[in-house]
C-alpha cells in the first residue's frame, strides 16, 4: 500500500543545545610544501571535533596530478590521478563535489608500513538531498566514506569525460575528505542496550551496542528529528571500503561514518539506523531510530518510512560473514516485530520479512525512479533495488533471501501472548424451593402414633 508520511518535528531538545560544547575546536589551513614525487595537500581545511576526530578537506584543484602511473586501474584519456599525503595518519576517505553528474572513482592507500594496499571503489549516491530535508542551495554531493586502513597517503583516480577538466563544467569543487576517527575509549559503564528500549509483546531484542558505548560525540548531533508515521520496510546496505579491520577497530569506523555524515554532509547524525560489523556486533545508529520511525538518510528517494541497516565492509567480491548475516537477520526481525507493535492501527498490514509492499519514490538523482513513481518491493530489500549503486554488493545481495528467511524464523520465536485462564463464572443463586415439613402429631393421628 502507499507509504503516506506524516512528518513531525521534535524540537523540544533544541532549547538545551547551548548546554553542549561547540563541536568545532580548531580549524586551520595547512600549507605543507610539495615534494617532486608527491603532491601534499595545500589549502587543506582541518576540523577537530570534541572527541578528537579530525576531518580534513583537500580541494583536488590544489593537488598536482600524479606522475607515477604504474599499477593504475583503467588508465585512459578521461582519467585523472591524484596523490594526496598528510603528516597525521587517517583511515577513512570520501569525495565531495558540487554541480551535476556522478563520479566513477577509486582509491588505494599507502599503509604505515609504506606498502600500497588494494584499490577500492567508491559508492556513489549520497548527498544532502538524499536526506529528504532542506539544507540549503550550497549543499554538496558526495560518495560514501570508505575505511581504507591507517595510512598517510592515498592515490585517487577519478574517471569520466566530464571530470577530465574539473574546472570546466560537470562536477566541480572536487574535494577529498580525510577522516581520522577518534581513538578515545568507549564508555566502560554503558550498557550494550543503553538507550534502546525493550518493547513488550515483541520478539527478544538482540544485543545492541548503544551510541554511548561506541562513543558517539553527541555535540555534533542535530537536536531536531523527522518522524514518519510508521515503518514500511528495511533497506540492507554495505559501507564498502576495506574488510580488514579488527573487532576493536570497528567502533572507530562507526565514529568516522558518523562524523562524515553529520559534519561533512551536514545531516546532523549518522544516516543509517544501525550498523553491523563482521563479528556480529550491532551498533545503534541514528538517534532514536532503533525502535521509532525516525527518518534516516541512507537510500536517496526512499528514506521515508524505511530503516537502513548497513554491514561494515565491501561485499562486491567477499561474502558477509555468517555472524554478520545472522546479526542483521535478528536485527531485521526484531525491528519489524517492533513496527507491528507500534505502527498505528490500520496504517498498513503486518510486516513480514518475506512480504511485499508498494512504495512511492521521493525522486532525487540517487534513484532511477522519478518522483511519485510506484514500485513493488520486498519489505526487506537492497539499496540497489531502488538506487544507482551496487550496494549492498554482488556477494551480499543473493543472501537477502537467507536474511529474510532468518528474520522470519527469529520473529517466529516471539513468545506468544498467553491466553487467559478461563475464570469460573458465578452461578445465580437458585430460587428457594419450599421444603417438605415433617408431619405434625395431629396429622399423624390418622396413622399409628407409634
Amino acid at each position: 500500500m502507499k507509504q503516506v508520511s506524516r512528518r513531525h518535528v521534535i524540537a523540544g531538545a533544541a532549547a538545551v543545545t547551548a548546554a553542549f560544547p561547540v563541536a568545532l575546536l580548531s580549524r586551520s589551513v595547512a600549507s605543507a610544501s610539495r615534494s617532486p614525487e608527491e603532491a601534499r595537500a595545500v589549502g587543506t581545511i582541518s576540523e577537530t571535533l570534541t572527541d578528537g576526530t579530525t576531518i580534513s578537506e583537500v580541494p583536488l584543484t590544489t593537488v598536482q596530478p600524479s606522475v607515477r602511473l604504474t599499477d593504475i586501474r583503467s588508465l585512459g584519456q578521461s582519467t585523472r590521478v591524484f596523490d594526496v599525503t598528510q603528516d597525521s595518519p587517517f583511515s577513512m576517505l570520501g569525495i565531495t563535489w558540487t554541480g551535476d553528474g556522478t563520479l566513477d572513482a577509486h582509491v588505494r592507500a599507502r599503509g604505515l608500513d609504506g606498502e600500497w594496499g588494494p584499490w577500492f571503489d567508491f559508492e556513489d549516491g549520497h548527498g544532502i538531498e538524499s536526506a529528504g530535508e532542506p539544507f540549503g542551495e550550497s549543499s554538496r554531493n558526495a560518495t560514501e566514506v570508505l575505511y581504507v586502513g591507517e595510512c598517510t597517503a592515498i592515490q585517487l583516480q577519478v574517471h569520466g569525460k566530464r571530470v577530465t577538466d574539473i574546472s570546466d563544467g560537470g562536477p566541480s569543487d572536487l574535494t577529498a575528505v580525510l577522516v581520522r576517527p577518534s581513538t578515545m575509549p568507549v564508555e566502560p559503564t554503558a550498557s550494550r542496550s543503553d538507550g534502546v528500549k525493550d518493547i513488550a509483546g515483541t520478539v527478544a531484542k538482540p544485543r545492541i551496542i548503544s551510541r554511548k558505548q561506541w562513543g558517539a560525540d553527541e555535540s555534533i548531533r542535530r537536536r531536531t528529528l523527522t518522524v514518519n508515521d510508521s515503518l514500511g520496510g528495511v533497506v540492507i546496505h554495505h559501507t564498502a571500503g576495506s574488510n580488514d579491520y579488527t573487532e576493536a577497530q570497528a567502533p572507530a569506523i562507526v565514529r568516522g561514518i558518523y562524523a562524515y555524515h553529520a559534519r561533512t554532509l551536514g545531516w546532523g547524525d549518522v544516516g543509517y539506523h544501525a550498523l553491523v560489523d563482521k563479528f556480529g556486533n550491532i551498533y545503534e545508529g541514528r538517534f532514536g531510530g532503533m525502535e521509532r520511525p525516525i527518518q534516516g538518510a541512507h537510500t536517496g528517494g526512499f528514506n521515508v518510512n524505511t530503516a537502513g541497516f548497513a554491514m561494515l565492509g565491501n561485499f562486491q567480491t567477499i561474502t558477509p560473514t555468517s555472524a554478520q548475516r545472522e546479526a542483521i537477520s535478528q536485527l531485521t526481525g526484531w525491528r519489524l516485530s517492533v513496527a507491528n507493535k507500534l505502527n498505528p492501527a490500520g496504517s498498513q498490514p503486518k510486516l513480514t520479512p518475506n512480504g511485499k509492499t508498494v512504495m512511492y519514490s521521493e525522486g532525487t538523482s540517487y534513484t532511477f525512479l522519478p518522483r511519485g513513481a510506484a514500485i513493488t518491493l520486498p519489505i526487506v530489500f537492497g539499496h540497489r533495488d531502488v538506487g544507482r549503486t551496487a550496494c549492498p554488493g554482488d556477494r551480499a545481495y543473493p543472501y537477502l533471501v537467507q536474511i529474510r528467511n532468518s528474520a522470519q524464523a527469529y520473529m517466529d520465536t516471539a513468545t506468544p501472548q498467553p491466553n487467559p485462564e478461563p475464570q469460573p463464572q458465578p452461578q445465580p443463586n437458585p430460587e428457594p424451593q419450599p421444603q417438605p415439613q415433617p408431619p405434625s402429631r395431629r396429622q399423624s393421628r390418622t396413622g399409628s402414633l407409634f
